[in-house]
């Protein structure tokens, strides 16, 4: 997080290597202290569930 507010963020997670970006005084650097992969499957699980809720929601007020 930059002095004036703005947000840097990584193009990718590489360690090393890629455009490296200089830090100025008053910068500071944001760490996650729990940061939990989320599984593919789940993930999509809840999106399909999103939209089955949506298109039944929408079925519903179309059969108003």
């Amino acid at each position: 997080m930059k002095a004036d507010g703005s947000v840097m963020l990584p193009e990718k997670s590489r360690w090393f290597g890629g455009r490296s970006q200089q830090l100025e005084p008053g910068d500071a650097i944001i760490m996650p202290i729990d940061v939990d992969r989320l599984n593919q499957l789940e993930l999509w699980s809840n999106v399909s569930q999103i939209v089955y809720q949506m298109a039944l929601g929408a079925a519903a007020v179309g059969n108003l």
